[in-house]
């Protein structure tokens, strides 16, 4: 196993236990693909998001979780769609993003989407941090207004 030298302080998150560790290390032993802790959450975040490897163009082991570089490229196949509700991928994108600290960019190649995932820590400084959820929503209702009245009972036109 490889670790990192310094521990983040998201690298074990209150919900990812040991049997969930123990089966993304054992999906990355059967391609045997060097891993540390930022890339294993960073693993972990596009196989809930996306429902599992079988939805990665290349085999797991064709991406770098040992995350060498500042961030870690996906580039999932053509036709994946993101939305919030109905299949979600977008919503539990965001949410585990915010559980884990990774910050996530989407951009486009060719006709692709691609994740670049950059693990961060929640003290970090600057550009290194990341906010959990609940201090995510808290900033946004500092931020905004919350919704008219007419879009919290459902609009109809």
């Amino acid at each position: 196993m490889n670790d990192d030298k310094k521990v983040d302080e998201c690298a074990a998150p209150r919900w990812m236990s040991a049997e969930r560790r123990e089966s993304l290390v054992a999906l990355l032993a059967i391609y045997k693909a060097p891993y540390t802790e930022r890339g294993l959450r960073c693993l972990d975040l596009m196989l809930v998001a996306f429902n599992g490897a079988h939805h990665f163009p290349k085999p797991v082991d064709y991406y770098d979780w040992t995350l060498r570089e500042w961030a870690l490229k996906v580039v999932l196949r053509r036709g994946e769609t993101l939305d919030t509700y109905d299949s979600d991928p977008l919503t539990r994108l965001v949410f585990l993003a915010h559980d884990l600290c990774i910050r996530v960019e989407i951009s486009t190649s060719g006709m692709h989407l691609c994740y670049t995932l950059s693990p961060r820590d929640i003290r970090g400084a600057g550009w290194e941090s990341h906010p959990t959820l609940e201090r995510a929503v808290a900033r946004w209702r500092e931020r905004n207004e919350a919704p008219p009245e007419v879009v919290q009972k459902g609009w109809t036109p």
